[in-house]
């Protein structure tokens, strides 16, 4: 996994905040469908009976049944029935927003496969829905975080099937901002500046900051200070080096403002950190 993917999990999957919306299951005739259709919520479907044409974003897929689709938002979407049964689906509608990153969804930072068929595992999915729909239609504060944990649930089994996830930015800028990261990885015990960073891909320092805080969603300098910090909590969990060392060897400037520092991330000093999570 290179430093991009790691950044990905770490600082928006890690934030990925789902919340049910609508949750139901529906049998549904000829007549149902849409064209150039623009939704602003996720859909999670699964086939019971029926077959349908399913184009999002020009992709042409043909779900049937025991089929498991997944659906993203702010997609040109069309639909309809084209087999001689009704269309018998289990459906929620969502949303998969990325906490602290406005406006950003799940599909926003990893591309995955729009459909997945299903195996022996149907009746498992099936039931799952079935407890969110009850769940979402006699809502109260147990019945609300239930139906969000089975959303996620269904969701962990939908990513733990697909054969590929890519992980991708929020801009075209990625791959010249892997160089980016895996300089800043490489030179953690030094300082490093804006304009250092900027030259590494050719761009105006102003200009480099603009993109980077785009694709990212952090300055670089708040980037480098989160990466310190997660080392920091390796080092002292998977080490026995002292906290002086670790100042040095991650580039704070001192051992108070790594203490510092280190304390508003995790409301702990690093010593008293090391002795409630490692032993």
């Amino acid at each position: 996994m290179d430093r991009m993917e790691q950044y990905i999990l770490d600082n928006y999957i890690s934030n990925l905040s789902i919340n049910v919306e609508y949750a139901n299951r529906s049998t549904v005739g000829k007549g149902w469908g849409a064209e150039d259709f623009t939704p602003i919520l996720d859909k999670i479907y699964l086939i019971n009976e029926g077959e349908i044409y399913l184009n999002i974003d020009g992709e042409e897929l043909y779900p049937k049944k025991n089929s498991l689709l997944f659906i993203p938002a702010h997609t040109k979407q069309t639909f309809n029935i084209i087999s001689q049964e009704n269309l018998d689906h289990y459906y929620c509608h969502f949303s998969s927003l990325i906490s602290g990153h406005e406006n950003l969804r799940l599909i926003d930072v990893i591309e995955i496969p729009y459909c997945l068929e299903l195996d022996e595992e149907k009746n498992t999915i099936q039931q799952l829905f079935i407890k969110m729909i009850a769940c979402n239609n006699y809502k109260n504060i147990s019945n609300i975080v239930k139906s969000k944990a089975l959303l996620y649930e269904i969701m962990q089994y939908y990513l733990d099937k697909c054969t590929s996830i890519t992980f991708k930015t929020p801009s075209h800028s990625a791959n010249k901002l892997s160089i980016v990261l895996d300089y800043i990885e490489n030179n953690l015990n030094r300082h490093v500046t804006n304009n250092e960073l900027a030259d590494l891909i050719h761009l105006h320092p102003n200009y480099f900051v603009t993109i980077f805080k785009k694709s990212l969603g952090v300055s670089p300098k708040k980037y480098i200070n989160d990466i310190r910090l997660r080392k920091a909590k390796d080092l002292l969990l998977s080490t026995e080096l002292n906290i002086s060392d670790i100042t040095y060897q991650l580039g704070f400037k001192d051992i108070y403002y790594f203490s510092k520092k280190f304390k508003k991330d995790t409301g702990l000093s690093p010593s008293l950190f090391r002795r409630l999570y490692k032993y």
